[in-house]
């Protein structure tokens, strides 16, 4: 019911021109569906063209030895132990051990499911339960069509975890330990153990997971994901000499097209409101079309993916390098998604380059407009360059210097690859720190040659480009400074006491060393650093008009604080989504933010039904921007609220202030803290 009056809502505001068009469309997608569905019923969901899915331009990722010492060879053999166990820790389960017995096949599938599963190279492999949420128990059925599956809300159930979990993303690092034990590393099992553990998960899941069935088909970005993540590690057992049986790859090139297919059938594309879930699709596209042999249909599925992942990576991204999200976790997400995918084109630009100039739009039918030939594909990149760089050197400045990157709007913890995760102590386990941006960082430096020799995913886009870098660009990151911090405190002073709030951190004694001042303004974030001080203030003029709004939250004016090893201030994440209806309102809100209010007088509305939604009623305006203070305001009629941060010798003062009728709100005291998708502890100390 929340999600139709939600629906009604959107309609209501929608020009009727695109109003029309919309429903249009959806009829027609709704009759499709409906006739694939009876389709799939009555026959195999499996595609049965095995010639169409043949693939090729496998071979650059080989490590030599020198490479394959810059891998953190303790955390791999770590993470591969429990890998090999079937034994998962994803959004806060702790390590987990997931296995069936059975698996429930839809009729029209079980038998080429059976025969998939013969495939299997060990006798010994126990299959993993893809359906099922291991943290609360909950499962899915994979005799169900994907359209007929439910998202529990407010059940303590999560979806995202059977879709986490089949993203495959640790398969790259078990196809690394194959690298690694190939050396005769210390303390690995012998490399075939990993290649096989590889191929075995991937026959599992294909057999467990018909096209079209079960709670994995639901969600095209994980589909995306999940296809980058099988031709990844198909690609590094490949590229370093591992046998693969002829009819195991086979099976891979059919579940390439069939992942491909089902993206373009049901991209999730809309006139506006594109978020980092249409990145996702895209990237699936491109990933997996690269992987084809040349015909007239797979060119232009590859044409088209290339369009498509330039001009939606210049729509989502602001001038400033940050995300239109108006979230640091999915800037990270998304930048990581583009880097790698062009890191991709470039590598295959002599084998498939020609396509671009000659190819028919019509092979192919989506709903994302789709121009004919040609596609100037090295204008489309130049033109993406400056945002592309700036954005990657956003995931280092919101880094700190123990790399913990500061949260501003949702965290799920999602990611393109993991072939370079950073684990950290939580409940006396090994998890993941989702929060190290400056690996993105990395990425994308290396895809202007600038290569750190310690870093995996630098190395792996090196070697994904086939060394073919984009040509350095340099930019000018120098700030103006502006505004009057003198009558900002002259009228705090004027003010009664209800309508103001003075506080003071202190610095050590020996002061600061000097400071980097950084501003993107057009997202809205303001960044003060060094070496043992950390300070960032989200001040968002604006929302892109186009940029979807259920990723924001009410954060406006808000702070992170972070002096040496105390943490003054920082913004909590998310936890949860729908698991969780009031956790997921909760963290989203003023409550859980350090930011001026005026009390009784909220800047945003949440229907706290609809978990995705965020309307903002105010934006804040910088007031004041200098190496040692910053302010912004934000107004509500003739009233405003004001918050000035000092920086002196001694200490950091904040000033906060409401010019107008009532009074300041207090800030809230908010010790829980969100280090990832849900993950929450008491305090970030122990980061």
């Amino acid at each position: 019911m929340a999600n139709l009056r939600f629906l009604l809502k959107k309609a209501y505001e929608m020009p009727f021109p695109l109003l029309m068009k919309k429903v249009l469309g959806k009829a027609r997608r709704v009759l499709r569906d409906r006739v694939q569905y009876i389709k799939c019923h009555s026959q195999s969901s499996y595609f049965v063209d095995q010639d169409a899915t043949k693939l090729s331009g496998f071979g650059s990722l080989r490590f030599d030895v020198n490479e394959i010492g810059i891998f953190d060879h303790d955390t791999l053999r770590t993470l591969s132990k429990h890998y090999l166990r079937h034994e998962f820790n994803l959004l806060g389960s702790g390590w987990t051990h997931v296995q069936t017995s059975s698996s429930d096949i839809n009729r029209s599938n079980r038998r080429e499911s059976q025969i998939i599963r013969n495939l299997c190279t060990s006798d010994r492999y126990v299959p993993i339960d893809w359906q099922i949420d291991f943290k609360s128990g909950y499962r899915w059925s994979s005799e169900e069509y994907f359209q007929k599956q439910i998202i529990p809300v407010n059940q303590g159930a999560d979806i995202k975890v059977p879709w986490e979990l089949s993203r495959l993303q640790h398969l790259p690092q078990l196809a690394l330990c194959a690298v690694v034990a190939r050396q005769q590393r210390e303390g690995f099992e012998e490399s075939d153990v990993y290649a096989g553990e590889v191929l075995n998960q991937i026959v599992d899941f294909l057999a467990s997971n018909p096209p079209k069935f079960g709670v994995n088909w639901v969600c095209p970005m994980d589909i995306g994901i999940r296809l980058a993540n099988i031709l990844l590690s198909i690609d590094l057992l490949i590229s370093n000499e591992f046998h693969i049986p002829a009819e195991i790859l086979s099976l891979v090139g059919r579940a390439n097209s069939e992942h491909i297919d089902h993206i373009l059938n049901h991209l999730e594309w809309s006139e506006v409101e594109r978020s980092n879930h249409y990145l996702a699709d895209i990237v699936g596209v491109v990933i997996g079309a690269s992987y084809l042999e040349t015909s007239p249909y797979n060119d232009a599925v590859f044409a088209f993916g290339a369009q498509e992942l330039l001009v939606e990576s210049s729509n989502q991204f602001l001038p400033d390098g940050g995300n239109y999200e108006g979230s640091t976790s999915y800037h990270r997400l998304s930048c990581e998604l583009v880097t790698f995918a062009i890191a991709r084109l470039l590598g295959c630009l002599s084998d498939k380059g020609p396509v671009f100039r000659n190819f028919d739009h019509k092979k192919i039918h989506v709903r994302a407009p789709f121009h004919e030939s040609p596609l100037d594909f090295m204008g489309l990149l130049d033109a993406f360059k400056p945002k592309l760089l700036a954005a990657g050197q956003f995931c280092a400045d919101v880094t700190d210097y123990n790399n913990i990157g500061i949260q501003v709007g949702d965290t799920d913890s999602g990611r393109l690859f993991k072939v370079e995760p950073t684990y950290i102590e939580f409940d006396g386990q090994l998890t993941e720190n989702t929060l190290n941006f400056k690996e993105t960082a990395d990425a994308v430096h290396a895809l202007f040659g600038k290569v750190n020799p310690d870093s995996v995913n630098a190395l792996l886009v090196k070697k994904m480009s086939k060394e073919n870098f984009l040509e350095p660009i340099v930019q000018d990151r120098r700030t103006s400074f502006y505004g009057d911090a003198v009558a900002i405190k002259s009228r705090f002073v004027e003010l009664e006491d209800k309508k103001k709030r003075l506080r003071s951190f202190q610095l050590p004694e020996e002061g600061l060393q000097k400071l980097d001042v950084i501003s993107y303004p057009d997202f809205g974030l303001y960044i003060y650093r060094n070496d043992n001080f950390f300070l960032s203030v989200r001040c968002c003029n604006k929302l892109h008009k186009d940029a979807p709004t259920g990723h924001t939250h009410d954060d406006n004016l808000s702070i992170c604080l972070r002096i040496g090893e105390d943490v003054i201030a920082s913004d909590p994440g998310s936890y949860v989504y729908t698991p969780s209806r009031d956790f997921r309102n909760l963290f989203r809100s003023i409550k859980a933010h350090d930011a001026p209010r005026a009390k009784g007088r909220p800047i945003t509305y949440c229907d706290e039904s609809y978990l995705f939604s965020l309307k903002h009623l105010a934006f804040a305006e910088c007031i004041l921007w200098r190496e040692d203070a910053m302010a912004g305001r934000y107004g509500m009629g003739e009233d405003y609220v004001v918050r000035l941060i000092e920086i002196d010798g001694s200490a950091v003062h904040i000033w906060d202030y409401l010019d107008g009728d009532g009074e300041l709100d207090e800030i809230n005291s908010f010790e829980e803290f969100s280090f990832g998708y849900g993950c929450k502890k008491n305090t970030v100390r122990t980061l």
